[in-house]
């Protein structure tokens, strides 16, 4: 998944990830937002500290309003 490979891009390559990371949290089909839910973990991980604030939290606050309890339970 991309956050497993997150650690081993290049700058430019994270920037496009970190995109395509954000569209999948309001994506229209509940499996895949529960898939980033799950995988959110590792890319907290693997993310520069600074990026935490800035590009994680929002997609968490999405994740846990989610209208999907599972998703809620795994973003928390």
């Amino acid at each position: 998944m991309l956050a497993d490979i997150y650690g081993r891009l290049n700058p430019e390559k994270r920037a496009i990830a970190r995109k395509k990371y954000a569209k999948l949290a309001k994506d229209d089909t509940p499996m895949v937002r529960l898939g980033l839910a799950q995988s959110i973990q590792v890319l907290a991980i693997n993310l520069e500290p600074e990026l935490i604030a800035e590009f994680l939290l929002p997609i968490l606050k999405v994740l846990m309003v989610d209208k999907i309890d599972s998703v809620k339970v795994h973003s928390v």
